[in-house]
């Protein structure tokens, strides 16, 4: 709705003091780039960086000592980071450009930015086990493009993963990503700041010095409160979720800084950008690896219309992400051999598992509840106000989600190792931008989101350890045309992912069942879908047929380029080393090997740091 629309607020601190001609710009401001947001079309390829010449030669760019490609959530770190050495000249290649102040204001994602060009504009290729909710049969797929990446974008909820998870990653041949190993970078990053005084916080697990801040949504919602009080009444703690112990509730920790939001370049990459011997370069979309034999020697790219080339002396370091990161490997020669083959590619590495393994979360959507309590709605004009005067309020929030549960069902074996996520989220607003770019059949959102604005809530269910896999493969050699993304969720032959997902759907029915939830008067407004008609509502059979049209992934990919030490079964090593190849290296999300009980951003933050830290022993 425009009333609780985010605005741009041009300032660089948050101020105690404000005029009515403040707000007024304001105002009037975000109504212009709303209506602008609303009318945005999605490029179908990157054609907007053709060269202007298709013969000329490369134009010299001269050569570093690492070429960062990509200055999202890992690139962004990793940049800050190898440019500490002095003596080393670091350059940074992102397709995107560096984002404007409405970018700052955390609730702008999912209400402007997610419909702009600071999205790829990513879709599946047509789906036949999900997605059917959405036009096309197609899933969304929200990326990120400038520096800071999809932390441009997301809903900046900072959790780490379980223990568990670590502890897998290890011991599937890469050592030194135990639990005890990653830690202290996560901790490295951080600079926590207990905003929710009533949340429960793990103080030896946190760090208060890092440039990542980290705090609670302010004020907390009143539906929130019940959430945690109904799983408090189901024997779950409330506890500190990036503390010793995960499985519980808690208020959600998110990267603001006084409800400002901390993507990677505003955190990291800008208080550097002094450094002499550190070079950006926005709007420029890297095309190709370039390889001495196996050796990776520079690469190609393209800006304002030009072609360049730039050497390397040390190290290549891929931080493209999940998506773009296989594209490029693949463009550039290193993947399957057969593919690249059919694209006329040269072979410069056949490793089978690049663009394999894509693994995500999943997310059922449509289990909406109304109530008897109200959540405040507010106007424009006032949620500026309250961001101006104390950095909270609509304008302070991605989304009004500020609490999440981690729960262990019976499908996971291991004590304490979470497989099931629930966020709670109220819909006192809405993200226009986002259903935009969702794109629901109207069929499906009218069975699905039958809401009250000021009395209705959400809770989404995600399936955590899912098994289904995809895969992200070239429409063609040209590096301007979009890889195509296969998703393939509630695809896995066990039906193990859509059992998870029916487990996370009983919990919430039996979660709004507690007694918190009956003293305000909670109903599911969900009904049934005309596509599932000749089953029984509510029945496993029901969500079994519903679960094609309403659950979709949760834009946490991995595994595209994953680490491990089988060549054949992975393409990086357990140093981010990309296998049979010198010089090159891949850090971002894409190198995770399994399905975490974690948020991927904080995961790319702790990559990036170590694999800098690793870098820096190696040279």
């Amino acid at each position: 709705m425009l009333t609780t629309l985010v605005t741009w607020i041009p300032l660089l601190q948050i101020v105690a003091a404000y005029t009515t001609c403040d707000v007024d710009a304001y105002e009037n401001l975000i109504r212009t780039r709303y209506e602008k947001s609303q009318d945005y079309t999605f490029p179908v390829d990157s054609g907007s960086h053709r060269a202007l010449s298709a013969t000329a030669a490369p134009t010299d760019f001269g050569e570093y000592d690492f070429v960062v490609i990509g200055g999202g959530s890992t690139g962004a770190v990793m940049a800050t980071r190898l440019s500490e050495v002095r003596d080393w000249k670091v350059l940074v290649i992102e397709a995107g450009r560096w984002p404007e102040k409405l970018v700052s204001i955390t609730s702008a994602s999912y209400k402007i930015n997610i419909m702009s060009d600071y999205n790829w504009g990513y879709y599946s290729v047509q789906q036949n086990n999900s997605c059917l909710g959405f036009v096309g049969n197609r899933c969304p797929l929200p990326r990120g493009k400038g520096l800071g990446g999809t932390s441009l974008l997301n809903a900046m909820i900072y959790v780490r993963g379980n223990k568990h998870d670590y502890q897998k990653w290890c011991g599937m041949g890469n050592p030194g990503w135990c639990y005890k190993d990653v830690l202290p970078y996560f901790l490295k990053s951080e600079n926590f700041h207990h905003t929710n005084k009533l949340a429960p916080v793990d103080v030896k697990y946190h760090n208060y010095s890092g440039p990542l801040w980290v705090e609670q949504p302010m004020p907390f919602h009143e539906h929130h409160k019940v959430f945690l009080k109904a799983n408090e009444q189901m024997g779950y703690k409330i506890r500190d979720i990036n503390g010793k112990e995960q499985i519980g509730a808690m208020p959600f920790q998110v990267n603001t800084k006084k409800g400002r939001r901390q993507d990677s370049g505003t955190a990291f990459l800008k208080p550097v950008l002094y450094r002499d011997n550190l070079k950006v370069m926005p709007n420029s979309l890297v095309t190709k690896i370039l390889f001495d034999g196996k050796t990776a020697t520079g690469v190609k790219f393209l800006n304002n219309g030009i072609e360049y080339k730039v050497g390397v002396r040390k190290e290549v370091i891929l931080s493209a992400g999940t998506i773009n990161s296989p594209q490029l490997l693949m463009l550039s020669g290193v993947g399957p051999a057969e593919h690249l083959k059919e694209h006329n590619i040269e072979v410069v590495a056949d490793l089978p598992a690049v663009g394999q393994s894509y693994s995500d979360h999943l997310q059922v959507h449509g289990l909406v509840f109304s109530s008897n309590i109200s959540e405040p709605t507010t106007t424009l004009r006032t949620s500026i106000e309250q961001y101006l005067t104390r950095g909270q309020g609509p304008l302070a929030e991605a989304a009004p989600t500020q609490a999440v549960g981690y729960y262990r069902t019976r499908l996971e074996k291991t004590p304490g190792y979470s497989d099931l996520e629930l966020s709670f989220q109220d819909t006192n607003d809405t993200t226009d931008a986002l259903t935009h770019y969702y794109n629901w059949k109207s069929s499906i959102s009218s069975r699905t989101s039958i809401v009250n604005a000021s009395t209705s809530f959400q809770i989404f269910a995600t399936p955590l350890h899912t098994k289904s896999l995809g895969t992200v493969r070239l429409k063609s050699a040209d590096p301007l045309d979009f890889p195509l993304v296969d998703p393939n969720i509630l695809s896995d032959k066990d039906g193990h992912d859509f059992d998870l997902a029916y487990e996370g759907i009983q919990l919430v029915l039996n979660l709004t069942q507690q007694e918190a939830f009956k003293k305000i008067d909670t109903k599911l407004t969900h009904q049934p879908l005309l596509e599932c008609s000749d089953v029984k509502f509510l029945t496993k059979d029901y969500w079994r047929c519903a679960a094609k049209y309403i659950i979709n992934h949760n834009n946490h990919p991995v595994s595209t380029c994953k680490m491990g030490p089988n060549a054949k079964k992975n393409v990086v090593d357990h140093k981010l080393k990309v296998h049979g190849i010198a010089n090159l290296r891949v850090a971002d999300a894409s190198v995770i090997p399994l399905s975490m009980s974690a948020h991927i951003n904080a995961i790319c933050y702790m990559i990036a740091d170590k694999g800098a830290d690793m870098i820096k022993a190696d040279w």
